[in-house]
């Protein structure tokens, strides 16, 4: 377990560094850092039930809180943001679950297979959504604080397989799924009428949208370790990833490892990497209301909102670097694009 507490900075720590702002946030100043309290506890139980298998079984669970110095979005505080400060304005609770397998048998296979449930709790002062109020605590708000649940489940599996054909191998197969579900009380609630809107939306209800978001990601991967000789090793890869809302996509990659005599190695990786949207990203029912600073090439307000046809990023990664390994000194250079 853990308890620790960091005071934070002093509400004026930025004298002398006010906003240019003028109006109602003339001279505001930008904030310091945030105190934090932090609690948490975990536990594991581990069983060797056989010789080369066991289980074990892990729980945990966290509570981190803050000590607010005055930090708003747009360094637009007011006498009600500073009357927070020294307050705990937002929550963060963590709960985890895991149970975890791990076998192996004398000729070499190992596997690896665990199922992990995670809860998370965002609990935090309402804040505005919309114009120069946005991400500033909302004193209007009928709630003290409003709640973000996210659910996340894990099952994943995997097997080594050492391969004794033309040059020793290590094969390794396995499988993943992973699904999170959210509800979100406070960001959906752009109103779409009336002041600080820029009207309805076709397709999007103005009132009642859903706080509910899905998105489940199955994937199946492949690696083969080979030692083509004593110091050069080669390790092509092959994930699959099937996204429930954006659908499926490839990564290739492809590592190798040289030798350079006793104390070097030349190391070379190329890959395909893979990111999904994100729940907010690609949920219709996520919308913020700029006033025109947050709005490209436009001089009125715009619409910022989830999009379900969205596509996941991807990119070409390139690396290779060069390692120093000698009586316990380890150095490295790496070029990365």
């Amino acid at each position: 377990g853990n308890l620790d507490k960091t005071q934070a900075d002093a509400w004026d720590i930025n004298q002398g560094h006010q906003s240019a702002r003028a109006g109602t946030y003339a001279t505001t100043l930008p904030a310091g850092r945030e105190g934090v309290i932090n609690k948490d506890i975990n536990g594991v139980v581990r069983w060797d039930f056989a010789p080369l298998q066991s289980l074990e079984l892990e729980a945990g669970y966290s509570r981190q809180g803050n000590l607010y110095a005055g930090d708003t979005q747009n360094t637009n505080s007011d006498s009600y943001t500073r009357s927070k400060y020294g307050d705990e304005t937002n929550r963060l609770y963590r709960q985890n679950y895991s149970l975890t397998w791990n076998g192996g048998w004398d000729n070499g296979v190992t596997t690896s297979n665990w199922v992990q449930y995670e809860h998370t709790r965002n609990s935090r002062i309402p804040e505005g959504l919309a114009g120069g109020t946005e991400g500033k605590f909302n004193e209007k708000a009928t709630q003290d604080f409003v709640d973000i649940d996210l659910d996340d489940v894990m099952l994943h599996s995997e097997v080594n397989l050492p391969i004794d054909f033309l040059v020793n191998q290590t094969l390794t197969l396995g499988t993943e799924w992973n699904q999170q579900r959210m509800k979100d009380l406070s960001s959906n609630t752009q109103a779409l009428t009336g002041t600080n809107t820029g009207g309805a939306i076709d397709g999007v209800s103005a009132t009642d949208r859903s706080p509910y978001s899905k998105a489940e990601i199955f994937s199946l991967f492949a690696e083969n370790n080979m030692e083509l000789t004593d110091s050069t090793i080669v390790t092509p890869g092959l994930r699959f990833d099937h996204h429930s809302i954006v659908g499926n996509n490839w990564s290739p990659a492809l590592n190798i490892s040289q030798g350079l005599g006793d104390d070097f190695t030349l190391k070379m990786g190329i890959a395909r990497a893979y990111k999904a949207p994100s729940l907010y990203q690609t949920n219709p029912n996520y919308i913020l209301y700029s006033k025109g600073q947050g709005c490209y090439a436009s001089a009125g307000g715009c619409y910022l909102q989830g999009n379900d046809d969205l596509k996941a990023e991807t990119s070409i990664n390139k690396e290779i670097g060069l390692e120093f390994k000698r009586d316990g000194w380890l150095a490295g250079v790496t070029w990365f694009r």
